[in-house]
């Protein structure tokens, strides 16, 4: 059975990793909304949803599937797992240059089709970018199947902090967003090459392979990947297309806002993402060996500390949302401001889902939840085609809350029935959350107009920090022995 304390261990090399990530895209978004135009920046980031969706069919399931696969072969039969590596890595190779050579066939009708011609030199290197990226997304994933999450975020650390680098470099060097796009290549290729590499070392030399393939294997990797490939499909409708069909209705400027909330909303998720990465492969392993009661307690902690985290992140997001965006982007996207304050409901909602989705992966349960994904993900483009032309980029951020209200919801009631949470105990906590959440937010709604620039910022938001702390302590939500011995 796994223990707490190597639970704690391996979040926080997740965590570090995603705060490493998050840090670096923070000062790259930053920065390159200060060296770009609002439309090129727009264009830039309007590319990365096209290949983000091209992304689905480059691997099609088959890295979650081989994860999912590895982590109960490596407890029951670990002769199998080179197989496992061999087959899928083949496939995603494969898969991945097909998407990527009919992406360059088709670039140019892509920018006609979405009306920006500028976006075919963009879409060429996407194709490398999706070749790269698929592969690097693989072997992180594969050896985070082996539970090796240390590991998994040393080879996310050398994409996501040499990003930055190279991206603004050669922006500053001339090459305008065209330029920070290649920058954007060349880490990703660096960080595929030392996941290819630990993957190789680490893990499959070190397996002794059978001699013969267990009968139905192969088989049964195809099998799961494909409602694997639905979520992933569905996940990515939810998180690109909107993006997408704000550029097709509207402009590349009102993209730039739509991203800019997007991209904030992402920096915050990263503890919860660092958790759910965690404990996916925990859930399966723990679920193999018959601890369903150890690993309800997990996640039931793990459920009430997002909340305890999200609810007032999201909360102070709302408030303070103006003066952050001027400060952080200057007055040309102040557009942004009420879809950010929007989206902070998103934050809460997508927190939840970080934690729960990979475990329903790990546990057998991707067909249901490919289902739900599917249907919520269909709404979504639905409200997005008739809220868009009417409300413009705010609709792109309502349609998000309403069907990610749902598909939240709906995880949830699937992990309930898997692993028998105790929903009393978690609401007990959440109303406790939203109670002192609200004292919070009076305290900083009656002192926002002290915010004249980043001191004054910074000042609100401690003492916003400090009074919902104090009251969590207070009230028993947060006990600080056990936060620092989790931090230690």
């Amino acid at each position: 059975m796994v223990t707490t304390s190597q639970i704690g261990n391996r979040f926080r090399w997740e965590l570090a990793a995603q705060v490493g990530q998050a840090v670096s895209t923070a000062i790259l978004l930053v920065i390159l909304a200060r060296l770009l135009d609002p439309d090129s920046y727009g264009l830039l980031y309007l590319t990365i949803s096209y290949i983000a969706i091209a992304e689905v069919f480059s691997s099609l399931g088959m890295k979650n599937s081989s994860a999912r696969y590895i982590a109960e072969y490596k407890e029951e039969d670990c002769t199998q797992v080179p197989y496992i590596i061999q087959i899928s890595f083949l496939v995603i190779l494969f898969l991945a240059l097909i998407v990527s050579m009919g992406l360059i066939a088709g670039r140019h009708y892509i920018a006609e089709l979405a009306g920006e011609p500028n976006l075919a030199p963009f879409l060429l290197i996407g194709s490398l970018y999706l070749v790269f990226t698929t592969v690097h997304e693989y072997t992180r994933k594969l050896v985070q199947g082996f539970e090796a999450i240390e590991l998994s975020a040393q080879i996310k650390l050398v994409a996501g902090l040499t990003k930055p680098i190279f991206a603004v470099g050669f922006v500053i060097l001339g090459y305008g967003a065209l330029g920070a796009y290649v920058g954007y290549v060349v880490s990703v290729f660096l960080g595929t090459i030392v996941g290819i590499l630990v993957l190789y070392f680490r893990f499959y030399r070190n397996f002794k392979p059978g001699p013969i393939m267990e009968p139905g294997l192969k088989r049964r990797l195809v099998e799961y990947s494909i409602p694997l490939t639905g979520t992933q499909a569905a996940g990515r409708i939810d998180n690109q297309l909107d993006t997408v069909l704000v550029g097709f209705f509207l402009t590349p400027m009102a993209v730039s806002y739509y991203v800019v909330s997007k991209q904030i909303v992402t920096f915050i998720e990263r503890p919860a993402s660092a958790l759910g990465f965690t404990l996916g492969p925990t859930a399966a392993a723990e679920s193999t060996a018959g601890n369903t009661g150890s690993l309800s307690r997990i996640y039931e902690n793990a459920l009430t500390n997002i909340f305890l985290l999200y609810v007032p992140a999201a909360a102070g997001l709302t408030l303070v949302a103006e003066p952050m965006i001027e400060l952080l982007f200057g007055t040309e996207y102040l557009g942004a401001v009420p879809v950010l304050q929007i989206l902070s409901i998103y934050a809460v909602l997508l927190s939840i889902n970080l934690v729960i989705s990979t475990a329903l992966d790990y546990l057998g349960r991707a067909r249901i939840r490919a289902i739900l994904k599917g249907i919520t993900s269909i709404m979504n483009v639905g409200l997005n085609i008739i809220l868009i032309p009417q409300l413009g980029v705010i609709g792109a951020a309502i349609a998000t809350v309403i069907t990610y209200s749902l598909y939240a919801l709906g995880n949830t009631y699937i992990v309930y029935n898997e692993i028998n949470l105790r929903l009393k105990v978690i609401l007990i906590d959440i109303i406790q959350i939203f109670s002192i959440t609200m004292v919070m937010a009076i305290s900083v709604f009656s002192i926002l107009d002290f915010i004249t620039g980043w001191i004054s910022m910074i000042l609100v938001v401690g003492i916003g920090v400090t009074i919902y702390a104090t009251l969590s302590v207070a009230i028993g939500l947060v006990d600080v022995k056990e936060v620092t011995t989790a931090l230690t």
